[in-house]
Parts: C-alpha cells; structure tokens; sequence
C-alpha cells in the first residue's frame, strides 16, 4: 500500500499544538500546490481526523487475527451504486490487498471502482477496474466527463433489490 506516514493522534494539549503548528501549514500548502478537484470543507480539522490505522490493526491482532483496512481516496453515491477512485502517483502500482478489495466490489454490480494516476490533482491516465484491461491516458476534461456520466448513469438506475433474509447485518447484542 502507498500510505504515507501515519501521525497518532496526540496525547497532551502540547502535543496538539505542535502537530498543528506543524501539519496545518503544510496542509494548506499542500492543499494550494495539488489543485485538486475535491475540496476540504474544513482544512483546519482535517489533520485532527485522519485516521491511524495501526493501532485498531494491533488491537486486532491481539484478539488472534490481525485485520488490515485500507483508505478510499473519493466516493460518490447515487441511488445505491457507488463510485470509488483510488489516486496514484505516475508509474504507482495497486496492491494485491487493493486488487481483491475492487474485485470483490465490482463483482457485485452495484461498484464502479476507477484509478486514476497523475499529479498535483491533474490526471493523466485512468482505468476501470474490471472493465479496462490496461490503464488509457487521459486529462482533466475527460475523467471529469467520465464521472458525470456515471452519474447520469447511476440516476436513472433502478434501485438495488433488498439483501435476501440470510444475509443479515452484524448484531452485537447491544441496546441504544
């Protein structure tokens, strides 16, 4: 996986202080530099949400069986379909971990899954897991048009059937 480093989340009033003092900046800068097509509604707290993965790992560990998650790096849903794009730096590769993960998405109907390589925001190239055999360049204009007519697909969809009897959700035996 291309994770970068994980930052935990700080423990002492200090701690938060320097993180931010730190990573905000760098965020915003970051943030200026990508021109990227999403946008953060509140840049301020993002670097206070991001998830540590490795300690919920570990924890899953100690219970005998140590479960691995990934991120996602954009999804849209409409009418019970789900698009998800996975971001690569030029020349990335998608794990193994990754692969299973979209096949198991995909094989389902109702997942789209679209990696796109490129910089700063800018894509390059892009290609639809399941449906392109090899990734197809590209630009901005045309992975944009791409995801609107997914869109325009996905609404007039007829909504997903209702998961048979026996496939029930967890249940923990818990109250609210």
């Amino acid at each position: 996986m291309d994770r970068i480093g994980i930052i935990p989340p700080p423990k002492t009033p200090l701690l938060t202080e320097r993180r931010n003092a730190t990573f905000r900046p760098l965020l915003s800068r970051c943030l200026a530099m990508a021109r990227t097509p999403m946008s953060l509604r509140n840049d301020a707290t993002y670097i206070d949400k991001i998830i540590p993965f490795g300690p919920l790992e570990q924890a899953t560990a100690a219970l005998g069986q140590r479960l691995q998650f990934m991120d996602s790096d954009m999804l849209r849903e409409k009418r019970g379909r789900v698009l998800m794009v996975e971001w690569k730096t030029p020349g990335a590769v998608i794990s193994g971990g990754q692969g299973y993960t979209f096949d198991g998405l995909t094989r389902t109907g109702l997942h789209t899954v679209v990696i796109a390589w490129g910089d700063a925001g800018m894509p390059t190239a892009y290609q639809i897991w399941g449906q392109m055999a090899a990734p197809e360049p590209c630009d901005l204009a045309e992975l944009a048009a791409l995801f609107v007519s997914w869109d325009r697909w996905a609404q007039v969809q007829p909504l997903p059937a209702a998961a048979p009897p026996e496939w029930q959700p967890l249940v923990t035996g818990k109250t609210a």
